[in-house]
């Protein structure tokens, strides 16, 4: 049976695995929170202000109505008294119930405001995230965009990045419920220090108790997180391999395999789902039966204050309400964690490779020089070897060679892709390394084996993201790629829309679209791949005329398995095993003919693969 593509155990380990066991966990979680929160100090500090002054007004509120509760219990026709806080004073009963209304104004206003702030801080954590992955996979360099997975971009922007959206909400969720929580009890102490103290106790030990727990959850979440990216990557590559999966055959097969892969997420995700729960029921029973015990005993205790008892059970189950909530945020924040570390881990990982920087400006390319590049992949792996060639103005230079000679290899060096291990690339004898990156692109140009095209009109096509160039430029390179004809013969002309695939558009007209896209910026470096490897001898022959029509205005640089491509080239470079061993020129002449010169052509006396 065929193979089918492969991704990576979902069990083997990752860095994001091993920091979501490490019993450093509270630092990694210290870490990732000061890394998305940091920025955004200012909006949070008002959080726990307003929090708190709410939380404050919510419980006076509740004393005030426990005295009146308790003054009208007693059949008490007269005012209402107070001495909490400094006060010691009595007010009517509806004097109090105007006191009452007043609180809970401000209460209602400050957390309002709490809202605000909350919902800003979430809102601006979401965006910094989403905007980080993107700007650092942008920033990145080829060589560590390469080594990724299929579809881990899509992937990190997906789960991780909603979970950091979580991470944020109940970040300030806690913060503001703990403040809320700090009132209460300290509104609780003034009123009854005792009671408060029994019962703040016994939810610190609780919540202490229980913290193993929500560490299993955390652990548990960092499982799921590993087995949903696996399966991203999977779903990634059956989309991207529609076609040979229904040709080949093998549908049941990669089913099987993505039942696998959801059977591994499901099991994590039913043990977090049952752990979630049960966490804060157990803390709310525990809490309910303590309290009632405490209030019993306090009770029988003679000369108890009735009336601060009952303010103190309001309080407290008001509390007791706060604490689990703060449970539950907890538990909530630890299963975000491993998604956020995730995203955090695979930004700093990106940062850590960023594209090469330069600084020097070209006014023009006139000479392209390699001498002694080697580039090697590993040990094991010499992709190229002591390379040496130079390349003049407005040449067109055809690589050719068997599979795994070297070919994109070089292709990615001259488009700065990548870094030769050894020996140097200069253009106009400066360094390639040394040249700015937008100077550098302003001249060189990439037509890629296979076009890929973006939602939009055959125009968004051509443009593709750059500004700055009008329709005459856009007809003028559609021109210049044997494709405006064609274009203008549809209805719409330059406004057809086209999908990500193409459709409507031959092999050979994506090929042609992706050599206008190219030309519209009038660049002086053309470099193809395979341009010509999929399409039929006519669509090949209209691109090959196309390059033709270019030589001595644009150097071309052409990596091709196909003599036919290469006929129009001044220069043959022959590749095999990373090395050239081969040079010549070519005439109009049959591809045998055109290979037979080849291999008659001698390199450079100075050295074995000069040219």
């Amino acid at each position: 049976m065929p193979s089918i593509p492969s991704s990576r155990p979902a069990s083997s380990p990752s860095p994001d695995a091993r920091s979501a066991a490490d019993p450093n966990a509270e630092l990694n979680t210290r870490a990732v929170i000061r890394h998305y929160f940091w920025a955004f100090r200012r909006r949070i500090s008002v959080i726990p202000a307003t929090a708190f002054i709410g939380g404050l007004a919510d419980a006076l509120a509740l004393i005030v109505l426990a005295r009146i509760a308790l003054h009208l219990a007693n059949g008490d026709e007269g005012l209402v008294s107070f001495s909490n806080f400094g006060i010691d004073r009595s007010i009517s009963v509806t004097g109090a119930l105007l006191c009452i209304l007043g609180l809970t104004v401000i209460r209602m206003l400050f957390q309002t405001m709490s809202a605000w702030a909350s919902a800003g801080v979430v809102a601006a954590v979401t965006v910094r995230a989403r905007r980080d992955a993107l700007r650092v996979f942008l920033d990145t360099s080829y060589a560590e965009k390469s080594r990724q997975r299929q579809g881990e971009l899509q992937q990190l922007l997906g789960e991780p990045v909603t979970k950091v959206s979580e991470l944020s909400r109940h970040f300030t969720k806690l913060v503001t419920t703990l403040l809320n929580l700090g009132a209460m009890l300290v509104s609780a102490l003034v009123v009854d220090l005792k009671a408060t103290a029994l019962l703040s106790a016994v939810g610190a030990l609780l919540f202490a108790l229980l913290r193993p727990m929500v560490r299993r959850g955390r652990s548990y979440s960092a499982t799921e997180r590993n087995a949903v990216r696996d399966y991203g990557a999977d779903v990634s590559e059956i989309e991207s391999m529609a076609l040979e999966i229904q040709v080949f055959g093998v549908a049941d097969a990669v089913r099987e395999r993505s039942e696998r892969r959801l059977e591994q997420i499901r099991r994590p995700l039913f043990r977090r789902f049952f752990i979630q729960p049960i966490t804060p029921m157990a803390f709310q029973a525990v809490v309910i039966l303590v309290a009632v015990g405490a209030m019993f005993t306090l009770v029988r205790v003679d000369g108890v204050d009735l009336a601060g008892l009952g303010a103190v059970i309001l309080l407290l189950f008001k509390a007791m309400g706060y604490g689990q909530s703060i449970q539950s945020t907890w538990q909530h924040l630890q299963f975000a964690i491993p998604y956020a570390e995730q995203l955090r881990h695979a930004v700093v990982a990106q940062q850590r490779a960023p594209q090469p920087v330069g600084t020097a400006t070209l006014s023009q390319i006139d000479r392209l020089e390699a001498s002694g590049v080697s580039m090697r992949y590993d040990q094991d792996h010499l992709a190229l070897d002591d390379v040496d060639f130079v390349i003049h103005r407005g040449e067109a230079i055809g690589v050719t060679g068997p599979s795994g000679s070297g070919k994109s290899t070089l292709l990615t060096l001259l488009l700065r892709l990548r870094e030769p291990t050894s020996g140097s690339l200069t253009v106009n004898g400066t360094p390639l390394g040394l040249i700015a990156l937008d100077s550098w692109y302003q001249r060189v140009a990439y037509v890629p084996q296979h076009c890929q095209l973006i939602e939009g009109t055959v125009e968004d096509n051509i443009v593709f993201y750059r500004t700055g160039f009008d329709r005459a430029d856009v007809e003028r390179a559609a021109q210049a790629a044997g494709i405006h004809d064609e274009i203008v013969r549809r209805p719409a002309g330059y406004e057809t829309l086209l999908g990500s695939r193409g459709a409507g558009l031959s092999g050979g007209q994506r090929q042609r679209v992706a050599i206008a896209r190219a030309l519209l910026g009038r660049p002086e470096v053309l470099v193809l791949d395979e341009p010509t490897s999929a399409l039929d001898t006519g669509a090949e022959a209209a691109i090959t005329e196309t390059l033709r029509s270019l030589k001595g205005s644009v150097t071309t640089v052409t990596v091709t398995h196909r003599p036919e491509t290469v006929s129009h080239c001044d220069r043959i470079f022959r590749l095999d095993h990373g090395r050239l061993s081969q040079a010549g020129t070519v005439s109009q002449d049959s591809p045998a003919a055109q290979e037979s010169r080849v291999a008659k052509a001698q390199p450079a006396a100075s050295n074995p693969n000069a040219i």
